[in-house]
């Protein structure tokens, strides 16, 4: 055979006994370059088998006679954009994606937003280092005035009281609030108004759904104005359940006043807020307990106080092998603060001891061992409430909760009683005197538990009845307890 005479482009026959024709190894290449292929996978076995495997949704189809027809009907029909993507260049890519345009008027509306979440000033966008940033950010961007800003709330404040009072339309039972009085730092005050439902879906719901301002005194005709203006733009005044309150006076002869005013509402539907009962029950504890924390509390302010103080209380802390934390400081108002004051100066004790001894002006503030005890025991009393109190101040209701969980402060304090008693229910002869330390923790007790029965017998019905039907409970608690 003359081999410049051979085409190598068309088949050649072997003559291996099976007459059989091959593809040429040009034309395995030409097929292997098919644009298909881009998006197809031939499996290993391909030879045999002429699988091929989809890139993008991974189906599989059978090249019949090593045809490629069905694979580019598939791409086609499944995957058309994705091709026509990857027949693109970059810069045709580039086109595609839609130019960024500045708009001013959604730059304003995150503006309004911005101000409202943070609690800005709304003379802010008057100031010029602020307009430099906006500038700088965008040169084409128009601000607006301080007036301008507080209409723009205002129009959104009208906006969505709206929407609410559209969707207090669609609910069929009735409202329950809880009301409190803010004072702002510009010396305004304001009655918040949140109200709870449950929805359709039954799903509990907690809405604010006002903030109004209170003029005059914080009298209860003055607070009941102020509510029924919020409850009256909604159209809810034919709706409310309960309402719970703080335990000052003035929401008593405020709940009077309205249930004079509002039919729809019962005076027995008032509730107190639980988690302020007890502040009020531990602050009077605490008045009996004031002697044994001055001497902490002065020189925890002394080191607050004092940047120089605070570093060597760092260095204290790094040398006693303890955690880098600051000193709590107590709120008169708030209990609690003393438990986290105690809690967080029992920590640090050895490094308050040891900057304590190195201070001349501290020397006086030392801290015994024995007054580290009688803290370390003040700490122990407070626990107990700290705990009640972090329970009932969930989002979720607690009414339920209140018979079962008030007694544990009862008997926790009775047992803070009992352990200052001998056996035979007298005082010990190491506990007599008013300057002994069980003593006068027996007394905090005492005080705590006489408010603390003082609001617990002013629970109504409604305490029971919301206890049996909660379903973690029924009458589980007082077939204990019978």
């Amino acid at each position: 055979m003359n081999l410049e005479n051979i085409n190598i482009n068309e088949d050649i026959e072997i003559d291996d006994g099976t007459n059989k024709s091959i593809i040429s190894e040009e034309q395995e290449d030409v097929s292997k370059a098919s644009d298909v292929w881009k998006y197809f996978t031939k499996d290993i076995n391909y030879k045999q088998n002429k699988k091929a495997k989809c890139n993008h949704c991974g189906i599989t189809y059978t090249c019949t006679a090593g045809a490629t027809t069905n694979l580019k009907k598939h791409i086609k029909s499944k995957h058309s954009s994705s091709e026509k993507m990857q027949e693109m260049s970059i810069k045709d890519i580039l086109k595609a994606v839609p130019k960024w345009k500045y708009n001013n008027d959604e730059m304003l509306k995150c503006l309004v937003k911005w101000i409202i979440v943070n609690q800005h000033s709304f003379t802010i966008v008057e100031e010029p280092a602020f307009a430099d940033l906006i500038y700088a950010l965008q040169p084409d961007a128009k601000l607006i005035s301080a007036d301008t800003v507080k209409r723009k709330i205002m129009d959104l404040y009208e906006s969505n009281i709206n929407k609410v009072k559209e969707s207090f339309k669609n609910i069929t039972g009735k409202i329950s609030f809880t009301i409190d009085i803010w004072t702002s730092p510009s010396a305004k005050s304001f009655l918040s108004l949140t109200a709870h439902y449950i929805d359709d879906d039954w799903k509990l719901n907690n809405v604010l759904v006002d903030f109004i301002q209170i003029f005059g005194k914080h009298m209860g005709e003055n607070i009941k104005n102020a509510f029924m203006l919020g409850i009256n733009k909604l159209l809810i005044q034919n709706k409310i359940m309960g309402i719970t309150t703080d335990n000052a006076s003035n929401n008593l002869t405020f709940v009077d006043a309205l249930a004079k005013e509002n039919n729809s509402f019962q005076k027995d539907n008032h509730f107190r807020c639980f988690a302020h009962v007890i502040n009020l029950c531990v602050q009077d504890a605490l008045k009996e307990l004031d002697d044994k924390l001055s001497q902490l509390r002065t020189l925890l302010n002394k080191i607050h106080h004092s940047p120089q103080r605070q570093e060597k209380l760092s260095f204290n802390c790094e040398l006693h092998g303890i955690n880098n934390l600051k000193v709590v400081l107590d709120v008169s108002t708030r209990w609690n603060f003393t438990f986290d004051m105690i809690n967080r100066a029992l920590y640090l004790k050895e490094a308050l001891n040891s900057l304590a001894l190195s201070e001349k002006d501290l020397k006086n503030f030392i801290i015994t061992d024995d007054e580290w005890s009688e803290l370390e025991k003040v700490k122990l009393f407070l626990e107990k409430f700290k705990e009640i109190t972090l329970m009932f101040s969930s989002l979720y209701p607690t009414l339920s909760m209140l018979i079962p969980r008030a007694p544990i402060g009862f008997n926790y304090i009775s047992e803070g009683e009992e352990e200052n008693e001998g056996e035979d229910g007298n005082e010990s002869e190491d506990e007599i005197g008013n300057d002994n330390e069980e003593s006068t923790i027996k007394k905090a007790a005492m005080n705590c538990r006489v408010k603390l029965f003082h609001y617990y017998n002013k629970t109504n019905d409604a305490c029971i009845i919301v206890m049996i039907l909660d379903p973690r409970l029924k009458m589980e608690y007082y077939n204990d307890e019978m």
